[in-house]
Protein backbone atom coordinates (compact mmCIF):
# COMPACT_ATOMS: atom_id res chain seq x y z
CA UNK A 1 0.00 0.00 0.00
CA UNK A 2 0.86 3.37 -1.20
CA UNK A 3 0.87 6.52 1.94
CA UNK A 4 0.68 9.60 -1.05
CA UNK A 5 1.64 13.00 -0.11
CA UNK A 6 -1.02 15.65 -0.93
CA UNK A 7 -0.29 18.61 -1.78
CA UNK A 8 -1.73 20.67 0.97
CA UNK A 9 -1.14 18.32 4.00
CA UNK A 10 1.94 17.99 6.08
CA UNK A 11 2.28 14.41 6.54
CA UNK A 12 5.53 12.93 8.67
CA UNK A 13 7.21 9.47 8.56
CA UNK A 14 10.16 7.69 9.56
CA UNK A 15 12.87 6.84 7.13
CA UNK A 16 13.61 3.31 7.79
CA UNK A 17 15.98 2.48 5.28
CA UNK A 18 18.55 5.51 6.61
CA UNK A 19 18.20 4.49 10.74
CA UNK A 20 16.94 8.05 10.70
CA UNK A 21 14.98 8.64 13.62
CA UNK A 22 12.73 11.42 12.49
CA UNK A 23 12.60 12.67 9.03
CA UNK A 24 9.23 15.24 7.42
CA UNK A 25 8.50 15.60 4.04
CA UNK A 26 5.68 17.96 3.23
CA UNK A 27 4.79 19.06 -0.08
CA UNK A 28 2.78 22.47 -0.58
CA UNK A 29 1.83 23.61 -3.51
CA UNK A 30 3.75 20.69 -4.93
CA UNK A 31 6.62 21.65 -3.86
CA UNK A 32 8.17 19.53 -1.50
CA UNK A 33 10.93 18.69 0.84
CA UNK A 34 12.46 15.82 2.69
CA UNK A 35 14.87 15.97 5.53
CA UNK A 36 17.55 13.67 6.21
CA UNK A 37 19.59 12.96 9.16
CA UNK A 38 22.97 11.43 8.35
CA UNK A 39 25.13 9.67 10.69
CA UNK A 40 28.77 11.10 10.91
CA UNK A 41 31.51 10.52 13.16
CA UNK A 42 29.69 10.96 16.67
CA UNK A 43 27.31 7.72 15.57
CA UNK A 44 28.92 4.33 16.58
CA UNK A 45 31.45 3.80 15.54
CA UNK A 46 32.83 6.98 16.71
CA UNK A 47 35.62 8.58 14.80
CA UNK A 48 34.43 7.36 11.45
CA UNK A 49 33.05 8.38 8.01
CA UNK A 50 29.21 6.79 7.56
CA UNK A 51 27.48 6.26 4.75
CA UNK A 52 23.92 6.84 3.45
CA UNK A 53 22.07 5.92 0.67
CA UNK A 54 19.74 8.27 -0.88
CA UNK A 55 17.86 9.54 -3.61
CA UNK A 56 15.96 12.51 -5.00
CA UNK A 57 11.86 12.21 -5.22
CA UNK A 58 11.95 15.57 -6.68
CA UNK A 59 12.12 17.68 -10.09
CA UNK A 60 13.60 20.66 -10.43
CA UNK A 61 10.70 23.77 -9.71
CA UNK A 62 9.27 24.79 -12.81
CA UNK A 63 9.54 21.40 -15.01
CA UNK A 64 6.52 20.03 -14.50
CA UNK A 65 5.65 16.97 -16.78
CA UNK A 66 9.03 17.20 -18.48
CA UNK A 67 10.77 16.04 -15.46
CA UNK A 68 14.24 16.95 -15.59
CA UNK A 69 17.49 16.21 -13.53
CA UNK A 70 19.50 18.43 -10.71
CA UNK A 71 23.03 18.85 -10.47
CA UNK A 72 24.66 18.60 -6.90
CA UNK A 73 24.98 22.24 -6.39
CA UNK A 74 21.48 22.70 -6.62
CA UNK A 75 20.27 19.85 -4.84
CA UNK A 76 23.27 19.74 -2.29
CA UNK A 77 24.88 23.00 -2.51
CA UNK A 78 27.33 23.49 0.49
CA UNK A 79 25.13 21.94 3.07
CA UNK A 80 27.71 18.84 3.70
CA UNK A 81 31.61 19.05 5.11
CA UNK A 82 33.93 20.52 2.72
CA UNK A 83 37.48 19.89 1.87
CA UNK A 84 40.69 19.91 -0.25
CA UNK A 85 40.62 17.07 -1.68
CA UNK A 86 38.12 13.86 -2.53
CA UNK A 87 40.07 11.99 0.59
CA UNK A 88 39.11 14.45 3.44
CA UNK A 89 35.49 16.42 2.01
CA UNK A 90 32.08 14.92 2.15
CA UNK A 91 31.21 12.73 -1.16
CA UNK A 92 28.47 12.26 -3.10
CA UNK A 93 29.05 8.27 -5.11
CA UNK A 94 26.93 7.74 -8.05
CA UNK A 95 27.17 3.60 -9.36
CA UNK A 96 28.21 3.73 -13.41
CA UNK A 97 26.57 0.34 -14.12
CA UNK A 98 27.82 0.55 -17.80
CA UNK A 99 31.63 0.00 -16.21
CA UNK A 100 30.42 -1.12 -12.87
CA UNK A 101 32.40 0.83 -10.39
CA UNK A 102 31.47 4.47 -8.87
CA UNK A 103 31.40 8.27 -9.87
CA UNK A 104 32.90 9.73 -7.03
CA UNK A 105 31.92 14.18 -6.56
CA UNK A 106 33.29 15.69 -3.25
CA UNK A 107 32.02 19.08 -1.97
CA UNK A 108 35.85 21.10 -2.56
CA UNK A 109 37.43 24.23 -1.12
CA UNK A 110 40.78 23.83 -2.13
CA UNK A 111 42.73 24.62 -5.61
CA UNK A 112 43.90 27.73 -7.34
CA UNK A 113 40.96 28.21 -9.41
CA UNK A 114 37.89 30.56 -7.21
CA UNK A 115 35.12 28.65 -10.12
CA UNK A 116 35.64 24.93 -8.22
CA UNK A 117 35.71 26.53 -4.31
CA UNK A 118 32.39 25.44 -2.49
CA UNK A 119 31.60 23.54 -5.67
CA UNK A 120 31.05 19.62 -6.08
CA UNK A 121 33.68 18.50 -8.28
CA UNK A 122 35.16 14.90 -9.50
CA UNK A 123 38.78 14.12 -10.31
CA UNK A 124 39.37 14.42 -14.59
CA UNK A 125 42.42 12.63 -14.34
CA UNK A 126 44.97 14.86 -12.29
CA UNK A 127 42.62 17.67 -12.84
CA UNK A 128 39.68 18.98 -10.77
CA UNK A 129 36.39 19.55 -13.05
CA UNK A 130 33.01 20.53 -12.02
CA UNK A 131 30.51 17.99 -11.74
CA UNK A 132 28.02 20.69 -13.21
CA UNK A 133 29.46 20.27 -16.38
CA UNK A 134 29.30 16.01 -16.53
CA UNK A 135 25.66 15.22 -17.13
CA UNK A 136 26.56 11.88 -15.40
CA UNK A 137 26.68 13.56 -11.91
CA UNK A 138 23.01 14.45 -12.33
CA UNK A 139 20.46 12.86 -10.19
CA UNK A 140 16.94 12.80 -10.70
CA UNK A 141 13.72 10.33 -9.94
CA UNK A 142 14.39 6.82 -10.11
CA UNK A 143 18.60 7.48 -9.57
CA UNK A 144 19.93 6.28 -6.19
CA UNK A 145 23.56 7.17 -4.89
CA UNK A 146 25.24 7.31 -1.50
CA UNK A 147 26.06 10.15 0.26
CA UNK A 148 29.90 9.56 2.49
CA UNK A 149 29.77 12.36 6.16
CA UNK A 150 33.07 12.74 7.30
CA UNK A 151 31.54 14.74 9.89
CA UNK A 152 29.69 15.19 12.71
CA UNK A 153 25.86 13.88 12.20
CA UNK A 154 24.21 16.23 9.70
CA UNK A 155 21.00 17.71 8.71
CA UNK A 156 20.05 17.20 4.56
CA UNK A 157 17.53 19.20 3.20
CA UNK A 158 16.43 17.48 -0.13
CA UNK A 159 14.03 20.09 -1.77
CA UNK A 160 12.20 20.21 -5.58
CA UNK A 161 8.88 20.33 -6.95
CA UNK A 162 6.83 17.04 -6.94
CA UNK A 163 7.26 14.92 -10.31
CA UNK A 164 3.56 15.87 -12.27
CA UNK A 165 4.45 12.66 -14.80
CA UNK A 166 1.97 10.74 -15.45
CA UNK A 167 5.04 7.66 -15.42
CA UNK A 168 8.34 6.89 -13.82
CA UNK A 169 10.44 4.77 -15.73
CA UNK A 170 13.95 3.14 -15.20
CA UNK A 171 15.46 0.49 -17.62
CA UNK A 172 16.57 -1.85 -15.67
CA UNK A 173 19.90 -3.80 -17.35
CA UNK A 174 21.92 -6.84 -16.03
CA UNK A 175 23.58 -7.10 -12.88
CA UNK A 176 23.59 -4.27 -10.59
CA UNK A 177 22.20 -0.95 -10.69
CA UNK A 178 21.46 1.82 -7.94
CA UNK A 179 17.96 2.89 -8.02
CA UNK A 180 14.62 4.54 -6.27
CA UNK A 181 11.16 4.84 -6.30
CA UNK A 182 10.67 7.70 -8.56
CA UNK A 183 7.58 9.33 -6.84
CA UNK A 184 7.62 10.85 -2.94
CA UNK A 185 5.43 8.16 -1.60
CA UNK A 186 6.30 5.32 0.60
CA UNK A 187 5.58 2.03 -0.76
CA UNK A 188 6.00 -1.44 0.16
CA UNK A 189 8.35 -3.53 -1.28
CA UNK A 190 5.39 -6.26 -2.23
CA UNK A 191 4.08 -3.09 -4.36
CA UNK A 192 7.92 -2.19 -6.23
CA UNK A 193 8.66 -4.33 -8.98
CA UNK A 194 7.33 -7.58 -10.06
CA UNK A 195 6.91 -9.89 -12.76
CA UNK A 196 4.46 -8.01 -14.68
CA UNK A 197 7.18 -5.53 -15.05
CA UNK A 198 9.62 -7.99 -16.22
CA UNK A 199 11.59 -9.10 -12.65
CA UNK A 200 12.88 -12.19 -12.95
CA UNK A 201 11.38 -15.37 -9.99
CA UNK A 202 12.92 -18.53 -9.09
CA UNK A 203 12.77 -20.28 -5.82
CA UNK A 204 16.65 -19.98 -4.83
CA UNK A 205 18.16 -16.40 -3.24
CA UNK A 206 20.84 -16.83 -5.73
CA UNK A 207 18.92 -17.29 -8.98
CA UNK A 208 16.31 -14.58 -8.53
CA UNK A 209 15.96 -10.93 -8.73
CA UNK A 210 17.10 -9.33 -5.72
CA UNK A 211 16.50 -6.03 -3.52
CA UNK A 212 19.61 -4.88 -1.69
CA UNK A 213 18.10 -2.53 0.95
CA UNK A 214 20.91 -0.70 2.97
CA UNK A 215 19.67 -0.94 6.97
CA UNK A 216 22.43 2.09 8.08
CA UNK A 217 25.17 -0.53 8.59
CA UNK A 218 24.30 -3.36 6.79
CA UNK A 219 22.31 -4.94 3.48
CA UNK A 220 18.92 -6.52 3.69
CA UNK A 221 18.74 -8.54 0.64
CA UNK A 222 15.32 -10.01 -0.55
CA UNK A 223 14.60 -11.88 -3.66
CA UNK A 224 11.47 -12.53 -5.79
CA UNK A 225 10.14 -16.30 -5.20
CA UNK A 226 8.62 -18.26 -7.38
CA UNK A 227 5.56 -20.11 -7.63
CA UNK A 228 7.52 -23.25 -5.75
CA UNK A 229 7.35 -24.58 -1.90
CA UNK A 230 4.15 -25.32 0.12
CA UNK A 231 3.18 -21.83 1.07
CA UNK A 232 1.08 -19.88 -1.71
CA UNK A 233 0.53 -16.59 0.16
CA UNK A 234 4.49 -16.30 -0.94
CA UNK A 235 4.09 -17.11 -4.52
CA UNK A 236 5.32 -14.11 -6.54
CA UNK A 237 6.59 -12.11 -3.34
CA UNK A 238 9.79 -10.43 -2.08
CA UNK A 239 11.01 -12.61 0.49
CA UNK A 240 14.00 -12.89 2.57
CA UNK A 241 15.82 -16.25 3.88
CA UNK A 242 15.83 -16.92 8.11
CA UNK A 243 17.71 -20.16 8.45
CA UNK A 244 16.12 -22.32 6.00
CA UNK A 245 12.80 -20.40 5.73
CA UNK A 246 11.18 -18.33 3.12
CA UNK A 247 9.74 -15.51 4.97
CA UNK A 248 7.66 -12.37 3.46
CA UNK A 249 9.07 -9.13 3.45
CA UNK A 250 7.48 -5.99 5.15
CA UNK A 251 10.21 -3.54 4.20
CA UNK A 252 8.95 -0.30 3.28
CA UNK A 253 10.93 2.42 0.75
CA UNK A 254 10.10 5.45 1.95
CA UNK A 255 10.62 9.03 -0.02
CA UNK A 256 14.48 9.58 0.15
CA UNK A 257 15.41 6.10 -0.03
CA UNK A 258 17.68 4.50 -2.53
CA UNK A 259 18.22 0.77 -3.29
CA UNK A 260 20.15 -1.73 -5.31
CA UNK A 261 18.93 -3.94 -7.86
CA UNK A 262 20.27 -6.77 -8.97
CA UNK A 263 18.75 -8.19 -12.55
CA UNK A 264 19.51 -12.35 -13.15
CA UNK A 265 16.98 -12.43 -15.52
CA UNK A 266 17.65 -12.71 -19.15
CA UNK A 267 18.02 -9.27 -20.70
CA UNK A 268 17.24 -5.63 -19.10
CA UNK A 269 13.45 -4.61 -18.52
CA UNK A 270 11.79 -0.85 -18.33
CA UNK A 271 10.32 -1.03 -14.41
CA UNK A 272 7.12 1.49 -15.18
CA UNK A 273 5.27 3.21 -12.25
CA UNK A 274 2.31 5.01 -12.84
CA UNK A 275 1.87 8.55 -10.63
CA UNK A 276 0.32 7.53 -7.33
CA UNK A 277 -1.68 10.31 -6.92
CA UNK A 278 -4.36 12.60 -8.83
CA UNK A 279 -2.64 15.56 -8.54
CA UNK A 280 -1.23 18.49 -9.85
Amino acid sequence: MKRILPVSILVGFTLLAQGVPDSTSVSPNAVGYIKLVLPGTNTAPVGQSKLAMIAVPYVPVGAGTNGGSFTLDQVIGTNLHAGASVTNADQVLLWNAAQTNYLTAFLNNGGASTNTLAKWCYMNGANLALCATNAAFTVYPGRGGWVRNRGANTTLLLLGEVPSAGLGTNQISAGLQMIAYPYPVATNVQALITTNDGAFAHSSPNAADQLILWSGTNYVTLFLNDASGPDANLFWKWCYMQGQQRVLATNVINPGDGFWYRRRGTGPFKWIEAKPYNWP
